[in-house]
């Protein structure tokens, strides 16, 4: 899958996101007599709108890399940190609503669009950071803030001006995922390309200080299917400053790069890399 292929399919499913986010808010809207006040019912609306876009997009990598243990556990993450970043959204836009109403009386319709894209923008950049935190990598934390913050910014003054809902929560959910993707690809120092194999094609963004790849669903590359390769982690990948380096876990695995055995090695354009049956591509971003 190329760069603008991932990037349309983080898009796509940010869309699905925003799809689920209004049948879930239309489900809510039936029960609005049933809760005490005006603002539990907005709460429960904001965490609605989280943990729909927050899921789907936690589950993007695990997507993205056909590996089933990264689509639950990021489902869980994006889930979690989707809904507090609606409760949070939704306590800041009616504490401005408030102080602004106190202020002005009536809030004029561009100030109270304005209010409401700033807090859609506080809950795109917690939707967002799901994935940092499944991994614990401060490269995907970064660029989750940047990436939530500027999708939800957008998306949801669009869909505070919109007047059909649908239509609104759609384009939220694609430009959180949109603009997510976006920064990802500007922050990867590379990608690895799988060269034969049942995975073939298949590609691994170089976007994380620290990268396992092994036969085990618990490697950020799950080589399943290839001989040789051992299960919990066969080689790691070191992304820093100097340049990005790969060494076996253990002095006992083979790790071959352009048919040489290696230790350790300095990654270059065009580098191969064999790893039991597996053979990768480094490519630049």
């Amino acid at each position: 899958m190329t760069e603008s292929g991932k990037i349309g399919l983080y898009t796509g499913i940010g869309v699905i996101g925003g799809l689920a986010a209004f049948a879930l808010v239309g489900l809510v809207s039936l029960m609005k007599e049933a809760f005490g006040s005006y603002l539990l019912f907005n709460i429960v609306m904001g965490a609605c709108f989280g943990l729909a876009i927050g899921a789907v997009l936690g589950s993007a990598e695990g997507i993205v890399h056909g590996n089933k243990k990264k689509i639950l556990t990021g489902l869980l993450y994006g889930t979690l940190t989707g809904i507090a970043g609606g409760i949070v959204g939704v306590f800041l836009g009616q504490s401005l609503l408030m102080r602004f109403s106190r202020n002005l009386g009536d809030v004029p319709m561009g100030i109270s669009a304005l209010i409401h894209a700033l807090c859609w923008m506080i809950m795109g950049m917690f939707v967002s950071l799901g994935e940092g935190i499944r991994s614990r990598s401060g490269y995907k934390l970064t660029y989750g803030i940047i990436g939530g913050l500027t999708g939800g910014l957008l998306g949801g003054f669009l869909l505070e001006i919109l007047t059909s809902r649908l239509a609104g929560l759609i384009i939220l959910g694609g430009a959180i995922t949109f603009f997510y993707a976006l920064m990802e690809k500007n922050f990867s120092r590379g990608v690895l390309r799988v060269l034969n194999g049942s995975m073939k094609g298949r590609k691994l963004a170089l976007n994380q200080k620290h990268l396992t790849l092994g036969h085990g669903n618990r490697n950020d590359l799950a080589l399943t299917g290839y001989g040789g390769i051992e299960e919990k982690c066969h080689a790691v990948i070191t992304v820093n400053s100097d340049g990005v380096f790969i060494e076996p876990f253990s002095y006992r695995y083979d790790l071959f790069v352009n048919d040489e055995k290696t230790q350790k090695s300095k990654l270059k354009y065009e580098d191969v890399i064999r790893i039991g049956e597996a053979r990768f591509l480094y490519e630049v971003k």
